[in-house]
């Protein structure tokens, strides 16, 4: 027993004296992986601090670089010049125009918004289109009653105005006229004209935006066209069929495809009449909501003459 006891303690003196020099190297070495951790991250601080300090010396010279060559370009651009130049109307000659509304008091008065135009330089003018509505010289305005035309006094005036002070005029032919309508049961006895700013996106659509699709619709619509160009022969010789009619300003919307094959169907009449009346007269395709090529290659594919 007492072997047994003193094996034990034995033992467990070994033991102790054991864990004690294992504790003791213990020591020595987790204070050798301190000093060694310390040592590393001391290294890594002065590479990240030299790290940045090279970069901190980069980054200007790299604006400096990219300043030196902005620079470079302004100095390769054209010149700003040191005085305003005169108006460039006077250069332009024939080729600067605007769109403008026909006069319609109390909205757009004559002295306010038209007679400043002549003294502007502008040279050539489009009109028929007012406020997202049918202009004086559209079809709903000239043919009020089936078959008979005429011209309001205000659009003759204001064609009058624009050729006595050297201004060009390129008309455009729109849009439609409920006195046409598909239905024959809608058709009424005389046109009631719209106000402005019906809008293209209305639904139901205003009849003027529902284009001359069957034979008597375009039939009709060509009179009206020969009507406008014989009264403004030696006047006017620029004519445009239509505005936007790749939106909603031709409807209905059938996709862009049959609509533009469409368009160009009623195109190539609408060229016809004009040149029939006027063989001297230009044809214009209408002007277009925006670059739409898919539209206007459809269009032109249906009036390849």
């Amino acid at each position: 027993m007492r072997n047994v006891v003193a094996g034990t303690a034995i033992a467990t003196l070994m033991f102790a004296t054991s864990g004690r020099v294992s504790k003791s190297d213990h020591d020595t070495k987790v204070a050798e992986s301190k000093t060694r951790s310390e040592r590393d991250a001391e290294a890594e601080t002065r590479s990240s601090v030299a790290a940045g300090k090279e970069a901190d010396e980069k980054e200007p010279k790299a604006i400096a670089d990219k300043v030196e060559g902005l620079e470079q370009d302004f100095a390769a651009a054209k010149e700003v010049p040191s005085k305003i130049p005169r108006r460039r109307s006077t250069q332009l000659l024939d080729g600067f125009g605007v769109n403008l509304n026909l006069p319609r008091r109390p909205r757009m008065p004559w002295t306010k918004t038209w007679t400043p135009l002549f003294d502007s330089g502008v040279k050539w003018v489009r009109i028929g289109q007012y406020e997202n509505s049918s202009e004086k010289i559209s079809w709903d305005w000239v043919e009020q009653t089936p078959g008979h035309y005429a011209v309001p006094r205000d659009a003759d005036e204001a064609v009058r105005s624009l050729l006595d002070n050297g201004v060009c005029v390129e008309a455009e032919l729109q849009y439609s006229n409920p006195l046409y309508a598909e239905d024959r049961s809608k058709r009424p006895v005389r046109v009631t004209l719209p106000p402005p700013g019906i809008g293209q996106n209305d639904d139901p659509p205003n009849p003027i935006f529902l284009a001359p699709k069957s034979d008597e619709q375009i039939a009709a619509f060509l009179g009206y066209v020969r009507f406008m160009v014989g009264r403004y022969k030696g006047r006017i010789n620029r004519w445009e069929l239509w505005n936007e009619e790749n939106i909603g300003y031709w409807r209905p919307d059938i996709g862009k495809t049959e609509k533009g094959k469409w368009y160009g169907r009623v195109l190539c009449r609408f060229a016809d009449a004009v040149h029939a009346t006027d063989p001297d007269a230009k044809v214009m395709f209408g002007g277009l909501a925006g670059p739409d090529l898919e539209f206007a290659v459809n269009a032109l594919a249906g009036c390849p003459g």
